[in-house]
């Protein structure tokens, strides 16, 4: 450990962020002995997200888009053909459905660092094939109001140890959303597009130059994260990866829990 904890401080800022990242881990396994976590996926006592809840949880394989990581049935993926990404490519890692939609349900309503810490390595693999040269790392924010009701924005959860596993900077002011808007529950794409406009703003001084990885919970139409991959190429970002942790299918596209 003291030669980790060195090594962080005399090389690069990257070997430094990982010694944090190790020392955020043993004190997260500290606090799970002290406290057994109970699985976010079936309750079970002893990890924040247990090996059986893994396993079943429907990862995103097969055939996907180039760009947005959707099922691709035709040569051009449909929902791409129709509303053109201002990303350069997205992936998700799973589909929103059961066990793994309860694990998104946690991150929304409990404070979990270990959780996200879990999830953060489960899915760092389909990560790095995505934006495998991603400069700096941002998390989809929430306006003002939601997040001081809230008391934290879950993204961060997992996207900051995310960013620590990649060796990638993660920025908190790079991308900020300027003003509050309604849930995005139970509205259909147009009405999530319209409802997001002018709702975010991105630092050029930040952003100018970098290719970014935009980090979000879940993806339904997408909207969020074009509305976010727009102001961060109008602020100079040389790429935008957009990835999420899961991916709403067929009829839940406008029935989720998830604003």
């Amino acid at each position: 450990m003291k030669s980790i904890l060195k090594k962080g401080i005399k090389d690069t800022s990257g070997a430094y962020r990982f010694s944090a990242a190790v020392l955020r881990q043993w004190k997260l396994a500290a606090l799970d002995l002290l406290a057994p976590p109970a699985c976010a996926g079936c309750g079970r006592i002893g990890s924040a997200w247990c090996a059986i809840c893994v396993s079943q949880t429907e990862e995103i394989t097969g055939q996907l888009c180039g760009l947005c990581g959707g099922s691709l049935e035709v040569n051009v993926c449909r929902h791409c053909d129709e509303y053109p990404s201002d990303f350069d490519r997205a992936c998700s890692f799973a589909t929103y459905t059961e066990p793994f939609r309860r694990i998104l349900l946690r991150f929304k309503y409990q404070f979990d660092p270990s959780l996200g810490e879990i999830v953060a390595k489960q899915v760092l693999k389909r990560v790095k094939i995505l934006a495998p040269d991603a400069d700096i790392a941002v998390a989809v924010p929430l306006g003002p109001e939601r997040r001081a009701a809230r008391g934290y924005n879950q993204v961060e959860l997992f996207a900051r140890p995310l960013a620590d596993y990649l060796g990638t900077r993660f920025d908190l002011k790079a991308l900020r959303r300027i003003r509050d808007t309604r849930s995005q529950v139970g509205l259909n794409g147009d009405e999530r597009r319209l409802n997001l406009s002018n709702a975010f703003e991105a630092s050029s001084i930040r952003i100018g130059g970098r290719r970014v990885l935009l980090i979000d919970d879940v993806f339904t139409t997408g909207a969020t994260g074009n509305a976010c991959a727009r102001v961060l190429k109008n602020a100079g970002a040389r790429a935008v990866y957009l990835f999420t942790l899961a991916r709403a299918v067929g009829s839940r596209e406008v029935k989720m829990e998830i604003a």
